[in-house]
């Protein structure tokens, strides 16, 4: 027995156990690995959906600020204004 009471291993169950042990730890990691990836694909996606509310809630705005200045009679005769 080892100190902390475990049996010790020896030979090749001792090189299974090694090996069971590092693909649990890959396992593991992978599944973290994937997870963070979801949650960035996720938060990349809000980012994504955030930036384009704020253009049109901007060229809302814009456009709002150009019928108060110029009117819409006149706004409407310039073919890039109408956009």
């Amino acid at each position: 027995l080892r100190d902390d009471g475990r049996p010790r291993l020896r030979g090749g169950a001792a090189v299974k156990a090694k090996r069971e042990k590092a693909a649990a730890e890959a396992a593991a990691m992978a599944s973290q690995e994937a997870s963070r990836q979801r949650i960035m694909s996720e938060t990349e996606k809000e980012t994504l959906e955030n930036r384009r509310r704020l253009w049109i809630e901007a060229d809302e705005e814009k456009r709002d600020f150009q019928y108060r200045i110029w009117g819409r009679h006149v706004l409407e005769a310039i073919p890039e204004a109408a956009d």
